[in-house]
């Protein structure tokens, strides 16, 4: 088994599980044989011979999936309701209006707040 370690940066960009003959690494890019494969090897680094996981960074690639999640979460359950479009919105008194807008509102600051907004009665 083999991982790919970018020269660079020195971060395991991957690795090649099983290949007959040898494996040609990416560009930029060097193969290191191992004999197994990290578990957290996406948040890890080769550093003097050594695989070592970079808190750091795996702090970082976590808190980006995290931020995603709620963005992904928030295109399905915001966009459609505040995306209907004019007659709807014509439809609702100015409380449900108000209402909404503190929610869509909630919803564009969830990534940074990291608080997923209770959906308006």
């Amino acid at each position: 088994m083999w991982l790919q370690i970018n020269k660079e940066t020195k971060r395991i960009q991957g690795y090649v599980g099983f290949c007959q003959g040898n494996p040609i690494p990416e560009d930029g890019c060097e193969l290191v044989e191992v004999n197994e494969i990290p578990t957290e090897w996406q948040y890890c680094k080769y550093e003097n011979g050594k695989v070592i996981v970079d808190p750091t960074y795996k702090a970082a690639k976590l808190l980006e999936t995290q931020l995603n999640n709620i963005r992904m979460q928030r295109e399905v359950e915001c966009f459609p309701f505040i995306n209907r479009g004019f007659l709807w919105y014509e439809t609702l008194t100015e409380e449900r209006k108000n209402e909404l807008k503190t929610w869509y509102q909630a919803w564009l600051d969830a990534p940074a707040t990291r608080v997923i907004p209770t959906k308006p009665t």
